[in-house]
């Protein structure tokens, strides 16, 4: 009971201190929609993320405006794969041109640099052929100079299928380091010749007697060598023939001479570690 002007505690609804019971209706329907956006957006979701491809600028929502006139690589470099161990082999790859020497207080810079699939090129004498039967895969070349010391060197790196071909190449360039030309800015631009072609039966080609068998230098004397110092090392199935001489070509000198000395050394270190784990 109530007196006049107050306010009944109670609920509406509420007797005799029991809470009512009240009824809502649709309480379930919004749960249920949330329920169904929820699964609708987190398919829509994973078929985005199935779906994007590479170039794509956001994900799913298909290649941007410029790389749809690119060409799809097709394979080496430009499409990620790895580049082999016969692509790899250039002068640029394991000498830099800006990228000198600097070893035991020897300072070069690169001067010249080629590389090629026939090592022949690389001799002196194509009609004497140290490297036949080798299985020599292909070469490399780069020449060095020092800017304080009038001195020039020359590096080869030969390729072999192993180790055991590598061998063999050394015992025939051990004793002869000069069958390999001695790489110069000049004639690393200059064009291979290829090797004369000869009919079976025919006999053999006779270069003009006016012409030399090898270009030589106008400050070098016709009978004389230059004075060089050499060195040749097998690593693993690599062989590097690596010579040293004055710019001059000076042919008068000490049986052993220092400077050349030092530099074949240090270009020699240099080209071996270059390979050392290959």
């Amino acid at each position: 009971m109530t007196t006049q002007g107050e306010r009944d505690p109670r609920p509406v609804g509420q007797q005799d201190g029991k809470p009512a019971h009240t009824h809502r209706g649709g309480g379930r329907r919004p749960v249920l929609v949330w329920c169904a956006l929820a699964v609708v957006a987190a398919t829509g979701a994973g078929w985005i993320a199935t779906s994007s491809s590479k170039g794509d600028l956001i994900p799913g929502l298909g290649r941007t405006s410029s790389d749809t006139n690119k060409p799809v690589p097709a394979g080496g470099a430009a499409s990620g794969d790895p580049l082999t161990e016969a692509q790899l082999f250039t002068a640029e790859h394991y000498f830099p041109a800006q990228k000198g020497i600097e070893q035991e207080g020897y300072k070069a810079r690169r001067t010249a640099g080629k590389q090629g699939d026939n090592c022949g090129e690389r001799l002196q004498d194509p009609g004497h052929d140290v490297l036949r039967d080798a299985g020599c895969q292909g070469y490399l070349a780069v020449a060095f100079g020092q800017a304080d010391q009038p001195v020039a060197t020359s590096v080869t790196v030969l390729r072999f299928a192993d180790e055991a071909s590598a061998r063999k190449a050394l015992q025939a360039l051990k004793d002869d380091p000069g069958a390999i030309s001695f790489l110069t800015p000049e004639t690393a631009t200059a064009p291979a010749t290829p090797a004369p072609t000869q009919s079976p039966g025919a006999p053999s080609p006779q270069a003009p007697a006016s012409q030399p068998a090898t270009q030589q230098t106008p400050t070098q004397s016709s009978g004389a060598k230059p004075l060089t110092d050499s060195q040749v090392e097998a690593v693993g199935h690599y062989l590097t023939v690596t010579t040293s001489r004055y710019a001059d070509l000076r042919a008068s000198g000490p049986t052993s001479d220092a400077v050349l000395d030092r530099a074949t050394r240090a270009v020699s270190f240099t080209a071996g570690s270059a390979f050392l784990w290959m």
